[in-house]
Formats: structure tokens, sequence, C-alpha cells
């Protein structure tokens, strides 16, 4: 069933565009080039919900994309959109980054309103 909602996400012509113009915002903020272009808030939370449901494939792929979105995310939109960090925690923990976790809150216990979003997430 996973499988299916990555590849239905992974090969949405939508997702790739947006993905392709995530990765070079976040390259070019990385690099110090510039702000780089801001994402209109549903896009960000589009790619937050798809990067969550890629952090759960078995296709190296699906996960890295999971991983540069919630990286970027967290570089570039933390403080900013309601649910941030435990999306970012979700997609780190299913991509088994547990580094990264801890960066979020600087320790590696997940977010306490984090329990009251898994049941959204297991429905879908």
């Amino acid at each position: 069933m996973i499988s299916q909602l990555c590849a239905r996400i992974w090969n949405n012509e939508r997702f790739q565009v947006d993905l392709l113009a995530f990765r070079e915002e976040a390259l070019r903020i990385g690099l110090g080039l510039g702000n780089g272009q801001r994402f209109p808030p549903d896009i960000i939370t589009s790619l937050l919900q798809a990067a969550a449901a890629l952090s759960a494939s078995e296709i190296d792929q699906h996960r890295e994309a999971a991983y540069d979105i919630a990286t970027g995310s967290f570089n570039g939109y933390r403080g900013e959109l309601s649910g941030i960090e435990e999306i970012l925690y979700l997609t780190l923990a299913r991509i088994g980054n547990f580094p990264a976790i801890g960066l979020l809150q600087s320790t590696s216990a997940p977010p306490a309103s984090l329990t009251y979003l898994l049941p959204y997430f297991r429905g879908r």
C-alpha cells in the first residue's frame, strides 16, 4: 500500500517540479547565495506530506527526496509552519537519521504533540 502511494507521489509531475525547485533553493541557501525562492506554505506543506510518505519507501531515491525535503524545510521554514517539527521528526525517524532528529530539539525524544498526529498518518 505504501509503495503504491509513493509511486503515485513520485510520478506526479507537479511534485517533481516542486521537488526540483525546492532542492535548488536549498542548495542556494546552503551555499550562501542569497535567500533563494520562498515557497508558499501550501507547497511546503504538500512537500512535507510527500516526504512523510516517501520516507517509508524501500526505494532509495524516494528516501533521498524525503531527506532533502526534511533538511531543506528545517533550514528554511522551521518556526514558520505549525506542525513542521512533528513531520520532520516522523520523516527523519523513518529514514533512520537519528543524529538529525537530535538537531530538531537538541534531543532525540519525539515532540510531545507527535502522539496526536500519528493516527492521522496511519489512516492515510
